[in-house]
């Protein structure tokens, strides 16, 4: 899924939200890096609720189902 695509989600995301809703996404590491999809969401008007940490938790769920190796994280999103 290339960039634009997710930056059109957000935008449809932020349409529907209510002015008080949130928006809880999980997301593969490394398949979208942090840093990309807090670019996108300050492009679209959104951004996280809170402070953002980039440290990998030790206790991060990882797989490997699809070869290399995946871990997720959580972003809480607000408009």
């Amino acid at each position: 899924m290339g960039t634009e695509t997710i930056r059109l989600g957000l935008l449809e995301m932020k349409r529907v939200l209510k002015d008080d809703g949130v928006i809880v996404l999980t997301i593969d590491y490394p398949t979208l890096k942090p840093e990309t999809l807090i670019r996108l969401t300050e492009e679209v008007g959104l951004k996280t609720d809170g402070e953002y940490s980039y440290d990998l938790l030790n206790d991060a769920v990882e797989s490997t189902y699809f070869g290399g190796k995946l871990n997720c994280y959580n972003m809480v999103l607000i408009k």
